[in-house]
């Protein structure tokens, strides 16, 4: 059988000058010794090779092992097929991703919010009409699973219904024998070790909790909404947390405040944040113009190319820690996905406090970009479908680019919208941050 090298291939050296071979089709890494090196650089050039004839014999075990990890595959492989195949058959695709916003109140008023703020709750009505989709949807088996996000608003502040709520997916998912999980982004105000122990009785693995910088940075962001500090009740919230969840802390930045970032790197690692027993997975984000409701925030916005910088220099820093993080998931390492977004999917939908439903979080606050009520024909509304229909395989440069099985033409709602600065993002960051992040990767790998 002719073999060629894998059109998805990217070889990189560390700063040690290892070579490694990365491969965006299979997500397959794998360290390469200066002699195989020499035996790859000498297979023909723009052609198939035989293993047998082609390879010399101090070379053949090792390349049939790249082989069998694809890094080469059999010259007849259309591999833009393979991975049309892969996001096709993707079990994603029959997992109901619910993403339920309970109440649009919130107790902080943070300076570059993107949403319209008020007071709504979710009425009884809402959550029966919620409630009895996820159980059509289960009964008629047209899902293998359920995953819920709370969002908000801040959802603890509609701590009923997600009571009601989850109790009774919990119930669905029992009844007809599918996996339950559920997640949450929460500004952690409210999180108590009560709070936390009534959580974790609803299935809650994760939660997201933001902390922008130090105290003085933090209060000057996310102040209360009656004015005063929220600083010490997000760090107690995050301590009681991460003994039950997974908690993923947040840090947004702009050119103002993304020093501040380290602070709280040393601030988490003071109070024991690091140390064993707990789980927290720091972040750094941007502040921009996420909607036209934070449209002022574009004069601080960090250039995209200046962020992923400081992402990089972040990232090394918790990694330096000395924690027992993983370093793919600290550099979030890109696997190959089967959509870009739960967009993107038939079954991911957005539910506002009013019923309405939403295909993005960052448009529940527009109802003109709904796509109809819970429990009506939202499916087959022009706002859903054109987040499904959206195919990146129709658009010549991602097809033809190395980087789509890992980003799948990237964000759906700012990939469409070339005003936007976040327009060409992921193309920016798999062209210019990957093969940092595989280096660094590299070198935690002895």
């Amino acid at each position: 059988m002719g073999y060629r090298p894998s059109q998805y291939n990217r070889k990189i050296r560390d700063r040690d000058e290892r070579v490694f071979l990365f491969n965006c089709r299979t997500g397959n890494m794998v360290r390469i010794p200066h002699a195989l090196d020499l035996v790859i650089d000498s297979l023909p050039e723009g052609t198939a090779f035989d293993l047998n004839t082609d390879v010399p014999p101090e070379g053949k075990e090792l390349i049939a092992g790249l082989a069998k990890a694809e890094f080469f595959v059999d010259q007849e492989l259309d591999e833009l097929e393979a991975i049309k195949h892969f996001v096709a058959a993707g079990p994603e695709m029959r997992t109901l991703n619910l993403t339920i916003l309970p109440t649009m109140g919130c107790n902080l008023r943070c300076t570059y919010c993107y949403q319209v703020r008020h007071g709504l709750m979710m009425r009884q009505e809402t959550r029966e009409a919620v409630i009895a989709e996820v159980e059509i949807k289960a009964a008629a088996r047209e899902i293998d699973g359920i995953e819920v996000d709370w969002f908000g608003g801040e959802p603890l502040l509609a701590r009923k219904s997600i009571e009601e709520i989850s109790s009774r997916l919990q119930q669905v998912a029992a009844r007809h024998g599918l996996p339950y999980r559920a997640a949450m982004a929460t500004n952690g105000t409210l999180l108590d070790e009560d709070m936390v122990e009534f959580l974790v009785g609803f299935g809650l693995e994760e939660v997201q909790i933001t902390l922008d910088g130090p105290r003085e940075v933090h209060d000057r962001t996310r102040p209360r909404a009656g004015g005063g500090s929220s600083f010490d009740a997000v760090v107690r919230g995050i301590l009681a947390a991460s003994k039950r969840f997974k908690v993923i802390v947040r840090i947004n930045v702009d050119l103002n405040s993304v020093a501040g970032a380290w602070a709280v790197l040393e601030h988490l690692r003071e109070i024991g944040c690091f140390e064993a027993g707990r789980s927290v997975h720091p972040y750094i984000a941007s502040i921009g113009p996420l909607s036209s409701v934070c449209s002022h925030t574009c004069d601080t916005m960090i250039p995209t190319d200046d962020f992923f910088d400081h992402v990089r220099a972040f990232q090394q820093t918790v990694l330096e820690l000395g924690s027992d993080l993983d370093p793919a998931e600290v550099l979030c390492l890109p696997r190959p996905i089967t959509r870009a977004c739960g967009a993107h999917s038939e079954l991911s939908l957005c539910v506002h406090p009013t019923g309405l439903v939403h295909k993005c979080g960052l448009e529940v606050h527009e109802p003109e970009r709904a796509a109809g009520p819970i429990g009506g024909s939202y499916q087959e509304h022009a706002n859903y479908r054109k987040w499904v229909e959206l195919d990146p395989f129709q658009n010549p440069t991602c097809s033809s680019c190395c980087f789509l099985p890992l980003c799948l033409g990237g964000c759906p709602k700012y990939s469409r919208d070339p005003d936007s600065p976040y327009h060409r993002e992921a193309c920016l960051y798999f062209h210019e941050y990957l093969e940092p992040a595989l280096k660094l990767y590299a070198s935690t790998q002895g």
